[in-house]
């Protein structure tokens, strides 16, 4: 299912509050959250190496703010670099 643009601001605003301005706008600036697959949230980002290091140290930050927006479980997120999905 593909996510609203509602649905992705809603969750960049979640995300941002929870983690403040100084890391959001580092590492999420070029984020999108994207669509779910059952219980995995795919996030789409401009730098592969920023979506390492959101994966690694920011999943579970951003599996509660999509579960808080959609109301639905997310187990696993997935961060990928927009060059392997477009």
């Amino acid at each position: 299912m593909h996510l609203t643009d509602t649905e992705d601001f809603a969750i960049q605003a979640k995300v941002a509050s929870i983690l403040g301005p100084r890391i959001y706008d580092h590492l999420f600036a070029s984020v999108s959250f994207a669509e779910i697959d059952e219980d995995v949230l795919f996030v789409y980002v401009d730098d592969a190496g920023k979506a390492d290091q959101i994966e690694a140290k920011y999943s579970f930050e951003i599996s509660a703010a999509a579960e808080s927006v959609l109301r639905q479980r997310i187990e696993f997120v997935m961060v990928l670099p927009r060059a392997l999905v477009h």
